[in-house]
């Protein structure tokens, strides 16, 4: 069983590795993860996961750009051309949201993995 600093630390070592990756799809998606959780086992210690909430919610939201973007690999089409390009900004745009956001509540994860819990 896990403490809450070393779910938190596992959260940092990920966000450590997304960013060695460029903030992939797959290296997001495995922060995305470990920081639901992190935020499970603080909500169920009645913490606050506000924070985590928006980095969780972040984190999905550029997860399902990519797939969707996946999805329409082949497909031909003028619409789907759009798409395409239009789905690629988004994915763009929420890739750098998604890393604002963790490196934001990048000081409460330390503060969770030193010990330090108070929400």
């Amino acid at each position: 069983m896990s403490t809450i600093p070393q779910m938190a630390r596992r959260v940092l070592r990920r966000g450590r590795t997304a960013k060695r990756h460029g903030y992939d799809l797959e290296s997001l998606h495995r922060l995305r993860c470990v920081v639901r959780r992190l935020r499970f086992a603080l909500e169920w210690l009645e913490a606050d996961t506000a924070q985590l909430v928006k980095v969780q919610d972040a984190l999905g939201e550029a997860c399902d750009f990519g797939v969707a973007l996946h999805d329409l690999g082949s497909r031909r089409g003028k619409r789907v051309k759009h798409y395409r390009a239009s789905m690629g900004r988004d994915l763009r745009r929420a890739r750098q949201e998604a890393r604002a956001v963790f490196l934001a509540v990048h000081p409460h994860v330390e503060e969770l993995a030193s010990g330090a819990r108070d929400g």
